[in-house]
């Protein structure tokens, strides 16, 4: 059974992840699949409850229950909205990007990424 389908953006994001840290693109993908499946396990231990999921780095997500809709070929299904709360430090960096003013990306990546990649190397 296939549960967590790729698109194509995504296959590219994990293969510039794996490119980017030398991580298998199977282990990225893994780590990605357990996030989103222990998510769902938590919905499934209250699902009359609302959710707020946790998003890393970029804010919070709320999923609305709109309950059961028909479309119009009369097609059942429930609609469900999702309400995103961005973190202030993404949104600062988004107008950054925005902006062009990516000194404190290319800062954090070359701190973070590639100096210990190079520090490995010598």
């Amino acid at each position: 059974m296939k549960t967590f389908d790729m698109d194509s953006d995504t296959k590219q994001m994990l293969q510039e992840i794996s490119a980017t840290f030398g991580v298998k693109n199977e282990i990225i993908k893994e780590v990605w699949e357990y996030t989103i499946f222990t998510v769902l396990l938590k919905i499934a231990e209250n699902p009359d409850k609302r959710q707020q999921i946790n998003i890393p780095f970029l804010g919070h997500m709320l999923l609305k229950d709109n309950g059961i809709k028909q479309d119009e070929n009369n097609n059942t299904y429930r609609d469900i909205e999702p309400l995103v709360a961005l973190s202030e430090n993404f949104k600062n960096l988004y107008v950054k990007a925005c902006r062009g003013q990516f000194d404190e990306l290319s800062e954090y990546l070359e701190e973070n990424y590639i100096k210990p990649v190079l520090d490995e190397i010598k």
